[in-house]
Formats: C-alpha cells, structure tokens, sequence
C-alpha cells in the first residue's frame, strides 16, 4: 500500500514529505512492527481526517504518546487535524467499507505543499493546545481532560 511519511525537520524548521510503501497484513491492517519502526514509537493511533478535500477521508498513523514527549517542534497541518502533533506522521488511504485501508489518494504534490509550512513551534503548539484544551473544559464540564499543553510547554525553549 501507498502512503507518504511527513518528518519534521527541526533544524531547517520545516517538514519533508517521502513517498513509502506501507506493510500491511493480509486483512488490510497496517503491520504494527513496521509501523513503529517507521514513526520511532511503541503505540500508535489512526485518526480518520474529517476535513474537507483534498485529504477528506484519508487516516493519518502517528506516535500516540507524541505530543507527552520531549520536542524541538511540532507538526501542524489543518488538512489532517486541527491541532499540532508531535513526531513524524503517516498519510494513508481512507478505509474501505471492511476496514482495509487504502493506497493515498492524492499525489505527493499535493502532500508537499499541505506540509511546506507544517512546522510549528512549542509556543504556538502550546497556546493552540491550551486553548483547545480549556474549551473542552468550558463545554463539558464534566469530562476529564488530560492536559497535553502542559507536556508541551515543558519543550518550550527559556530565552
């Protein structure tokens, strides 16, 4: 199956997009030791993309504990998740009406330039997850909310 890798790239501030073949199992599922071998993790999470085109439909696998770790950056694509996340990203398919995922739908044109300005620093990663965070809160007053901006304004460099 086909999908692209987006990579922060913390030196350059930016992120890079390279086309990969993704290992899956003869149900269509993604083969976990590949998967995090490829993302440098030990859990995953698919989140289905529920924006609109082009990437509408698509799944993104990342490192589930990403964003509770150490990180000179983030990544944030408004295409993929309103919020930023942390370590490297992967773009697959949508799933099909039996769970199997698909090859990606777009060309990698199309990835680089959703993920030309994709880096995003731990101030900004902070204040959107802050904000996205106490708005839960407000509106749900009843829902425990695991508070990630406070892992992520640990990253946040002191000048």
């Amino acid at each position: 199956m086909k999908g692209f890798l987006i990579s922060p790239d913390h030196d350059n501030r930016c992120a890079s997009v390279q086309s990969v073949d993704v290992l899956v199992d003869e149900d269509g599922d993604i083969v976990l030791t590949f998967a995090y071998k490829l993302l440098g993790c030990d859990l995953i999470q698919i989140l289905d993309v529920d924006q609109p085109a082009p990437l509408g439909g698509h799944s993104v696998v990342l490192d589930e504990e990403g964003c509770l770790k150490p990180a000179r950056g983030y990544l944030l694509i408004a295409q993929l998740h309103p919020l930023p996340l942390a370590g490297k990203l992967l773009l697959v398919g949508p799933c099909s009406s039996d769970g199997r995922l698909s090859d990606v739908q777009v060309g990698e044109e199309v990835v680089r330039g959703l993920a030309a300005d994709a880096w995003c620093d731990p101030r900004k990663a902070y204040l959107l997850t802050k904000q996205h965070e106490d708005w839960i809160e407000a509106t749900y007053p009843h829902v425990i909310v695991v508070r990630t901006s406070e892992s992520i304004a640990a990253n946040i460099p002191r000048d």
